[in-house]
């Protein structure tokens, strides 16, 4: 299953979207995310496919 992450910068209104092909990556690549600043778009479609992971992982914060 695909997990299509929308990622905004708030500096430079920069829009993404990355591609993820596992849960653990998708995980890996919100948590970069965040750190580096950015800002996740579509947070509730995120926490509904990956909800038994965040639980699993409960230092991901959204």
């Amino acid at each position: 299953m695909e997990y299509k992450i929308q990622l905004r910068n708030p500096n430079t209104r920069e829009k993404t979207t990355l591609t993820a092909y596992t849960e653990e990556m998708a995980l890996n690549m919100i948590e970069q995310s965040i750190k580096d600043g950015w800002r996740i778009k579509n947070t509730d479609d995120v926490k509904k496919n990956l909800s038994i992971s965040f639980l699993k992982n409960a230092s991901v914060k959204l």
